[in-house]
């Protein structure tokens, strides 16, 4: 294993350390009292674990020390690619089409045990080139600096899309010096303040867009202009994709959510779109956990410090189950054992390990573990080694984003047991440190450094069978921004997949052509614009043209017979928007199963629903005015529009309309007290009754004072209403006036309290 550590004095006057001045951004929700963690972080039982337990030191390593650290899976070997100072806490990286690592640093995140330094613009996004050709970096470039906690980034023509919550900007680099020296706001995606909860992904799918986690809209960029969609709210850290362009992502502590059906054809029936929302983690067809046999995980060293702990520790003191997982990265390169493509590889940076999963075939796949027990890809006995994402490389080889942080859970949900052991382990020093790791089977060679940026289109078209999955889609990429529509016709079913989906891209798709492709990949891509395929023998293929059938009665009636499952009830349903009731009809003449009648029967119901009233003009807003509404719009699209929509509507058996709504409008502590504790019913919103439970925000750490004042400002002005604004102030006396109740309030008991104000 060869190692390369690179001197800090050679590099002292190109690259800088971080100087922070300890501003915490205004949008930081308070930090969480241990009180509120009772129940599910059960931090005393933690407290009990750390006497019985040894715990070691925790030391700031120099690379190579680190690799010491590290054991592998046989077979495998970890090679060094770069380290501080070139590179310092990376946490979101790619590969452009020469070879080049873009890195975004976050080096703001928790520099002690108050946050200090979150609000200060000392982040950057920089460009690691390997110019001798040996694998190794040996020049960094910072293309833009003075960020505050950016998240993402993707390659878009004419430069970068740049996430820098809450704002998205197109960034430049004129004359060809690798540093921008041209950037735009164009559009909006996140909400700063919380590291552990906003958006982030922006990775390029098959299907030509890109895709987030965390965050309900997905992006293209086309002739110098943003085009967002809506799509259904999923994951929580970072996007992968397996072969066939499936999303994947993952929470803190679920290492696998899948996308079995597009999540965008959920978006064309409403009520569906509603369901699934409700539904969750759990998924219909989208969000989908397929890991729930597969969390289990083996640590090489004791791991105390998380929030989690006291629940998710075995009695030696290691963790049992993913706890912080971060960055997935599905296996389609092609250097690694051919038996482990399709892999997903987890890692968990609480556990200081990359965990690897398998994924079974099918329509509703399933995910094991790969190793044995006590087996690892990579585990580190440095509790400093905190691997928070993955790529497969142009190489074939796996890289890693190597963080390396001491603390790693954030201020917002810091408990005492935590506070203890950074003050005792020091586990706040040594910032400003990170690491690029790639991981080589030692079976195979790695492929050298590519040069796709000069490739000429019909090197790009052959490009496009590569066995490794980076060239693949970047050469679909590239061939989609220089408006070349590829052949069809590819040697490889892979290849005529990114192929079709380019033509796709530009407007250029003839689907017929690929009806009777041998390779039912290929059949299921063009099954979602040809319902003739739904009797094709491949299952694969049948789901994705239930999703064509475009109302058709008599096929969606005989699907439906066929399959009794929720993903084709889903996907034939997507199509059927405002057809509900004559489809059900057919369906109880053809005696269909219960479930699928009942599945129906909701959404006709749901669809039935009377149309909101129309809405009035807002009234005119002064400019302090406008800024609160315009925070509280972007916090509500992550926060009630889920359920009430964005636009305020609401969603029938699931949430009642905003729109109009004396509640929203009415006397203000009783919307902050609907806000904090929720409500139950039966409660009356304008001519219907609703008898649901509204849960309340009061925990939720997106929502201080001033946030939660925002969004019912928005509420209170937006959807046609017309009230006004909600103060800070008035929300900092509702909560502590209600801090003892934990129940939601009744009609009766927030009726009282309006007569008593």
């Amino acid at each position: 294993m060869m190692l390369r550590v690179v001197s800090l004095a050679f590099f002292a006057s190109a690259v800088a350390f971080a100087q922070p001045s300890g501003s915490v951004p205004a949008e930081r929700p308070k930090a969480r009292p241990p009180s509120a963690l009772k129940g599910w972080a059960d931090w005393e039982k933690g407290e009990e674990l750390l006497k019985r337990i040894q715990v070691p030191p925790a030391p700031v390593l120099s690379a190579e020390d680190e690799a010491k650290s590290f054991k592998l899976a046989p077979g495998f070997s970890v090679q060094l690619v770069a380290c501080e100072p070139m590179v310092q806490c990376p946490i979101f990286f790619e590969f452009d089409p020469d070879g080049r690592i873009w890195v975004v640093e976050y080096q703001g995140y928790m520099r002690d045990i108050h946050g200090s330094g979150e609000g200060d613009p000392i982040c950057r996004l920089v460009v690691l080139e390997d110019e001798n050709g040996d694998g190794l970096a040996d020049k960094s470039t910072v293309y833009l600096d003075k960020l505050v906690m950016p998240r993402s980034f993707a390659f878009v023509k004419g430069g970068i899309l740049l996430q820098e919550p809450p704002r998205l900007w197109f960034c430049e680099d004129t004359d060809g010096d690798l540093k921008c020296d041209k950037r735009t706001e164009v559009g909006t995606m996140g909400i700063a303040g919380n590291p552990q909860h906003t958006a982030n992904g922006l990775r390029y799918g098959i299907d030509n867009w890109l895709h987030c986690a965390d965050w309900p809209q997905r992006y293209q960029w086309k002739d110098g202009k943003l085009i967002s969609e809506p799509v259904p709210h999923r994951g929580q850290f970072g996007v992968s994709f397996d072969e066939t362009g499936r999303f994947t992502s993952c929470y803190e502590n679920s290492a696998m959510h899948m996308d079995l059906l597009p999540a965008e054809a959920i978006m064309k029936h409403p009520q569906l779109a509603a369901l699934v929302r409700k539904a969750g983690r759990s998924g219909l067809g989208v969000n989908v956990n397929v890991a729930k046999a597969g969390q289990e995980v083996f640590p090489i060293r004791v791991t105390p410090a998380v929030t989690l702990g006291g629940l998710e520790l075995r009695d030696d003191g290691r963790l049992r189950t993913y706890t912080i997982v971060s960055g997935t990265c599905f296996n389609d390169g092609d250097q690694f054992p051919d038996a482990m493509r399709g892999c997903v590889f987890v890692p968990d940076s609480a556990g200081h390990l990359v965990g690897t999963l398998k994924l079974t075939e099918g329509i509703q796949p399933a995910a094991t573990r790969w190793f044995p027990a006590e087996q690892e890809l990579i585990a580190s006995t440095d509790e400093r080694f905190r691997p928070v994402n993955a790529r497969m490389g142009p190489d074939g080889a796996l890289y890693l984003a190597d963080m390396y942080h001491g603390i790693i859970e954030h201020v917002i949900f810091m408990v005492p047991w935590l506070t203890k052991q950074i003050e005792e382990r020091k586990l706040y020093e040594g910032n400003d440190r990170g690491r690029i790791w790639r991981i080589v089977h030692d079976g195979k060679t790695l492929r050298s450094r590519p040069n796709m940026s000069a490739a000429t289109n019909e090197q790009l078209e052959q490009t496009l069978n590569h066995d490794n999955g980076w060239h693949r889609l970047t050469a679909q990429r590239l061939l989609v921004e220089r408006d070349h529509a590829p052949s069809l016709d590819q040697p490889t079913p892979l290849g005529r997949l990114h192929a079709l989906w380019a033509r796709q891209g530009l407007g250029k798709l003839t689907p017929a052509e690929l009806a009777d492709d041998p390779d039912p990949r290929v059949r299921a891509a063009v099954a979602r614009w040809l319902p003739s395929l739904i009797d094709d023998p491949d299952e694969q293929v049948q789901l994705h043209a239930a999703l064509a059938l475009n109302g058709e009665i008599k096929a969606a009636t005989a699907c439906l017979l066929k399959h009794d499952n929720d993903l084709f009830r889903v996907a034939v349903l997507t199509s059927f928007a405002g057809k509900e009731v004559e489809l059900l009809k057919s369906l109880i003449t053809a005696k269909a199963p219960e479930t699928t009648l009942r599945f129906v029967a909701g959404l006709v119901e749901a669809a039935s629903a009377p149309p909101p009233a129309p809405k009035k003009p807002r009234r005119e807003l002064t400019a302090a005015e406008q800024k609160r509404f315009d925070r509280g719009s972007t916090l509500y699209q992550t926060t009630c529009g889920l359920c009430h929509m964005i636009n305020g509507y609401g969603v029938p058996n699931l949430a009642p309309p905003l729109s109009e709504s004396p509640w929203a409008t009415g006397e203000t502590s009783v919307l902050i007290r609907i806000a904090l504790q929720g409500v139950h019913g039966p409660i009356q919103v304008g001519d219907q009754t609703w008898n649901l439970v509204m849960p309340g925000q009061a925990d939720n750490p997106t929502l201080d004072d001033t946030a939660l004042a925002d969004v019912l400002s928005y509420v209170r002005n937006a959807f046609g209403n017309q009230a006004s604004f909600v103060e800070p102030e008035q929300v900092t006396q509702t909560r502590s006036a209600t801090k003892d109740r934990h129940l939601p309030w009744s009609v009766d008991e927030l009726t009282k309290a309006a007569k008593s104000r």
